[in-house]
C-alpha cells in the first residue's frame, strides 16, 4: 500500500466501525500531527443496511432482481490481530421480475440468523465463516446467495504509515463472489484520502474518502447445454466518518455500480448492478 503526503494540515485517528448523521460541521485540523490508523476492537452496536439492484437484458427480454438486507453489528473485541464483529440478520428481501411475472423469494427463515465477521486491524475485506447464512434461490434464479457478501466494501483498508489531512493511499484487493451458477472475482483498486475532520453531534470525526475502480471476471460455466462467459467493470465511492476519542465509526455510506457482458453461444446479454451500503450506530 502506498501513502502520498499532501499539505501541512494534519490530525490523529483511531478507527473502528459505525452511518452518516444528519448534522455535521468542519473541525479545525491546522495543528494535528500525522497518526497511525487502525481499527479498534470495542465497536459500539451499529446497523448495517444494503440495497442491491441487478438488471440482465437478453434482446428484448429483461430480468430484474432487488435485494435488501439489514444487519445488527456488535463489537466482540480483538483476537489474533483481527477485530471480531457479531452480525445478526434482522431482515432480508429478494424480489425478481421476468417477462413471465414478478416473484418474491421467501427469506423469513433466515431472519435472526447470527454469524461472526473478522476485520483486520488494518482494515479491508472482512472474513466470513463457512456457516454464514445462505439463501437458496428458486426457479430461474436457482443457486445460492451468501448474505455476508454485501459487506465487502464496508470497511476501508488503512495505510501502513501515519497520515494527516490531505494524505492519500492506495490499496488493491480481490473479492470472490458466488451467485447461482456464476463464480466471479472482482479485482478492485481503491484510492483513499484523509479529506479532513468533521464534528457530528458534538463528536470529532475523521472523514476518509474512497474511490473504487476495477474489473470483474467469471469462470466459464455450463448452463442448458451452452458455455456461458462473463466479464465487466466496477466503480464506486465510499465515505467513512470516525469517532476519534471512542475509536468507533460513526458513519459509512457508499455506492458501487458495475456493467458487464454475458456471452452464451454467440448471444450477448448486458448486466448492470448497483449497490448502496450504510452503517449507522
Amino acid at each position: 500500500m502506498r501513502t502520498t503526503r499532501s499539505g501541512s494540515k494534519t490530525w490523529s485517528l483511531v478507527l473502528a466501525v459505525g452511518l452518516p448523521a444528519l448534522f455535521a460541521c468542519s473541525a479545525d485540523s491546522s495543528s494535528r500531527e500525522p497518526v497511525e490508523l487502525r481499527f479498534a476492537g470495542d465497536a459500539p452496536e451499529a446497523t448495517f443496511v444494503v440495497d442491491y439492484d441487478q438488471e440482465i437484458a437478453w434482446g428484448i427480454a429483461t430480468l430484474e432482481r432487488t435485494y435488501g438486507a439489514r444487519y445488527a453489528l456488535t463489537g466482540l473485541g480483538s483476537e489474533d490481530g483481527d477485530v471480531r464483529l457479531g452480525a445478526r440478520l434482522d431482515s432480508l428481501f429478494v424480489v425478481h421480475s421476468t417477462p413471465h411475472g414478478r416473484g418474491v423469494v421467501d427469506a423469513r427463515h433466515l431472519e435472526g440468523a447470527e454469524f461472526q465477521l473478522s476485520v483486520p486491524t488494518s482494515g479491508g475485506r472482512p472474513g466470513y465463516p463457512d456457516d454464514a447464512p445462505v439463501l437458496l434461490m428458486p426457479g430461474n434464479l436457482e443457486g445460492e446467495l451468501s448474505v455476508g457478501r454485501f459487506m465487502d466494501f464496508a470497511f476501508p483498508a488503512l495505510p501502513e504509515e501515519s497520515v494527516g489531512v490531505g494524505d492519500t493511499w492506495v490499496a488493491e484487493s480481490e473479492h470472490p463472489h458466488v451467485e447461482a451458477h456464476v463464480h466471479a472475482t472482482a479485482r478492485v483498486r481503491t484510492e483513499y484520502r484523509l479529506a479532513g475532520w468533521e464534528v457530528v453531534d458534538g463528536v470529532e470525526c475523521a472523514r476518509i474518502e474512497g474511490r473504487l475502480t476495477g474489473d470483474v471476471v467469471a469462470a466459464p460455466y455450463e448452463q442448458y447445454g451452452a458455455t456461458v462467459e462473463f466479464s465487466g467493470t466496477l466503480e464506486g465511492d465510499v465515505i467513512w466518518l470516525f469517532d476519534v476519542e471512542a475509536g468507533a465509526l460513526v458513519s459509512a455510506t457508499g455506492e458501487t455500480s458495475s456493467d458487464g457482458m454475458l456471452t452464451s453461444d454467440g448471444t450477448t446479454s448486458t448486466i448492470r448492478q448497483q449497490t448502496r451500503i450504510g452503517i449507522a450506530r
